[in-house]
């Protein structure tokens, strides 16, 4: 079975990839409510409230971007619908407020692009004193620099993927 899911409003880019990579989910963003919500099995709101009342009959999930902490007003407009939460200590939290005593709290952990933030084997750094002297790269994309202080002096870190180590660098005043 696939559930038919109307998003509405923004999610995080972040967990809005993983959303979109769910199996068993076919994804209809929109930026408001539509008049009909017919179609859908639920209708998620990551970041915005929407009075329940008013669509009886209709599955909604909220969060998690609504709020840090639970706002009891806003948060009467959900009841008996679910709020998503990225992890148990979050749910914990919330708990502890009077008005989410009976929220319906469930976490979801957005999954982490392993493709995007896969890990780097070859990955080599390299830290040395630059008194007078800073690396730059002579090509677009070799390696990022980045400058530190420690105990008054300049540090140049430069951190290169990859088995040419410094064939790229290039002193500069």
């Amino acid at each position: 079975m696939v559930y038919r899911v109307l998003l509405v409003g923004w999610l995080h880019h972040k967990n809005l990839n993983a959303l979109m990579k769910y199996k068993g989910i076919e994804v209809t963003r929109v930026n408001t409510l539509p008049d009909s919500l017919a179609s859908f099995d639920i209708v998620y709101c990551p970041s915005i409230y929407v009075d329940v009342s008013l669509y009886p009959g209709v599955r909604f999930i909220f969060g998690p971007h609504l709020s840090i902490f639970p706002d009891a007003s806003q948060l009467k407009l959900i009841q008996g619908s679910v709020y998503l939460q990225p992890s148990s200590w979050t749910v914990d939290c919330w708990k502890g407020y009077d008005c989410c005593r009976t929220l319906d709290m469930k976490i979801l952990p957005f999954g982490v692009d392993t493709d995007l933030f896969r890990p780097l084997a070859d990955l080599h750094i390299f830290s040395f004193k630059t008194p007078a002297l800073r690396a730059v790269m002579s090509g677009e994309g070799d390696a990022d620099c980045a400058s530190s202080m420690r105990n008054g002096v300049k540090w140049d870190i430069l951190i290169r993927q990859g088995s040419d180590i410094g064939n790229n660098l290039k002193y500069a005043p």
